[in-house]
Order: C-alpha cells, then structure tokens, then sequence
C-alpha cells in the first residue's frame, strides 16, 4: 500500500472474525466509525458459493483478495479506506502456492508492516510460557534478517492468555514511532482481541489533493454568465496570428484557459468523497456494541456474561440486515430500483498482505 505521508499518521486494524459474518461486517462498520486506513482481517467469511467469491463488503474500503480463485477459501481479506492519499498496488502472486510467509524472500525497502494471526508460541513475545512452536524459530530467523522487529508490547494477550496476534515493522518504520496494542474502544467480537497499529507521520505536504469536478452538476447559466466576466478582462481581440510573437500568444492562451478554468469553478460543484456507513446499521446495533465493550471491559463479569453479550450483538446485527433489506424489497416498483439497491457491489482484487 503507498502513503504519500500528507496524514498525520496511518492507522491499521487487524482482528479475527473466527468466520463469522455479524463479527466480519461489524468489525468493518466499527473500523470505519473509528478512522482506520487499513483493515486485516483473520479467518473471514466467505460464502459456501466459492465461485461467486462472496464476503462482505464496506461502502467506505476498497476489498483485495491474496488469491485470485477461490477454490480454496482466502485465510486473509484486507480492506484499504477510500482516500486520495491512500493507493493500493496489486503485487503478483507468483506461480508457487506457498502459504508460508518465509518463502518471501525479500521485502520492500522501504516502510513495511507486517501483521496477522500467526498462531506461534514463543518466549519473546510471551515471556512466561514453556512452549516454543515448531514454526516459530525459523519465523523469527527470517524475520532478523528482513530486519522486522516486533511492535507489539510483550505479554499482551490477543486470544485468551495466550499471545498469537503479531505485528511487525522494519526500522522506517519504528524510527517513526510504530507500535501496536488492544484497539481501543474496539469489543472482543470474537475469542481474539482486535489490534490497533499507529503509524506517524511527519507530513512532508501538508497541501490538500483538490477533488475533480463533477461536470454533471454544471449550471449553464452560470458558466456563461461567468465566462462573460471573464472574457472582459481578457481585453481585446489579439492581432493576425502571422504576426503575433510566441510569448504573446502562449500568455493569451494561459488567459483563456485560466478564464473558463475559472467560469467552472463558478458553476460547478466538486466530487469532495463522502464515504458511508452500512446504511442497516442502526442504534441497536450501536448499544449492543456498547453492551458487548462492557462486558469484555470489566474483569469482574464472568464469562457467561460475554458470551450472551457477544449472542445478544450478533442477532441484533442479523435483525437489523433483515428489517433493512424487507424494508428496501417492499420499497421496489422498477428494474432501476432494482439495480440501485442491489445487494453486492463487490470488487475483488489480488494483494498481498505486505503493506508499505
């Protein structure tokens, strides 16, 4: 993913949704409610109908894919916010089909960050445990020598107590002060916990990209009322072109370029992004997360307490999609209200999970 570093910093989510689709698409609805750039996604949902490729989607992130077919459902889906300053590159896959990390043999240069379930056991990150996974010590040699280093603190349960969702960064980026911990305000919507990567920025351009125009809104009265003005101060008609002087002309072209440059900001509006919600998010869905985030807060609940709580959020979710869709289903007179309420506006692409 390319950062053009005009942000104060870039934040990026990562949790576990145990494949479960009311945890999937909330951890999406919440993301977005809580400003996050990038969103990693564990063990997703994915529809039993593999060759449709269906999962869930967000009208506020682009969805990439790190397989291109689906006969084997994807372990990983990673969402990028739409934002001007945010670009995500496809990076081929390669012919192999390995899914170890390790055969990766060099990363970029530059900033890199790497997260995810990694489902090891090891001392150096938690420093009590006498288990030490098979994978575990060859992963960290080729980490020290891609030069990562863990950003997450030590001891930091992400699923029970135990320690098995990492982070890791090069030193680009831990010379900025990367680090990563529990998501704040973000509820246990599954067994593991969702973390939280801050990455600063010291901006380099703090100028704002200017949206394009949306020429379907132009108003042509006003253009041409505007463009009236403006050929007033253009003066008047410049002498036969044989013997006009280059200089002259380029400037009486900037001038007339620059004139209805200026008639179409009069009269025209801008496509300024505007990214929403899930439109079926409601405030039942909001208390429940709310139910759900005091629940996993509070050390003295016990766990049946959770465990209705995180019930009690996914059949909320579920009610509130079904009343949302009936309500649009019933609102149907046309093909055209069919099309613009369809269901899916997916777009898959082919990325892998190397973010720098």
């Amino acid at each position: 993913m390319r950062y053009d570093k005009t942000l104060p910093h870039l934040r990026v989510l990562q949790v576990n949704v145990a494949r479960s689709p009311s945890p999937h698409g909330a951890a999406l609805q919440l993301a977005f409610e809580q400003d996050y750039h990038a969103v990693l996604i564990q063990q997703p949902w994915i529809s039993n109908f593999r060759e449709r490729r269906l999962s869930k989607h967000h009208p506020a992130f682009h969805l990439f894919t790190p397989i291109e077919y689906w006969t084997h459902r994807p372990r990983t889906l990673t969402y990028i916010c739409k934002h001007p300053q945010l670009k995500a590159e496809l990076v081929p896959h390669g012919p192999q089909r390995c899914r170890d990390l390790t055969a990766v043999q060099s990363l970029p240069v530059g900033p890199c960050l790497i997260a995810g379930d990694f489902n090891l056991r090891h001392p150096q990150w938690r420093t009590n445990t006498t288990i030490t996974s098979p994978g575990a010590v060859p992963f960290l040699q080729w980490a020290d020598q891609q030069g990562l280093h863990l950003t997450l603190q030590p001891n930091t349960p992400t699923r029970g107590n135990s320690t098995i969702d990492l982070a890791w960064a090069n030193s680009p980026l831990i010379c900025q002060g990367t680090h990563t911990e529990p998501a704040p305000g973000f509820p246990a919507l599954t067994d593991h916990i969702a973390l939280s990567t801050s990455i600063h920025w010291h901006p380099v351009n703090n100028a704002k990209p200017v949206p394009p125009l949306r020429m379907a809104t132009l108003q042509e009265d006003i253009f041409l009322s505007a463009i009236r003005k403006e050929s007033g101060f253009l003066g008047g008609s410049p002498p036969p072109q044989p013997g006009l002087a280059l200089e002259t002309l380029d400037k009486y072209t900037t001038a007339i370029i620059q004139a209805i440059t200026n008639a179409l900001e009069a009269s025209t509006k801008r496509a300024y992004p505007h990214p929403s919600g899930h439109r079926w998010w409601n405030k039942e869905c909001q208390e429940a997360v709310l139910a759900l985030q005091k629940a996993s807060q509070d050390p003295d609940s016990p766990s049946t307490e959770h465990e209705m709580a995180q019930r009690n959020f996914r059949r909320t979710t579920r009610q509130a999609k079904r009343q949302y869709w009936r309500i649009q289903l019933d609102s149907f007179t046309d093909s055209q209200d069919v099309f613009r309420g369809r269901f899916l506006r997916l777009s898959f692409h082919c990325l892998v999970l190397v973010c720098s």
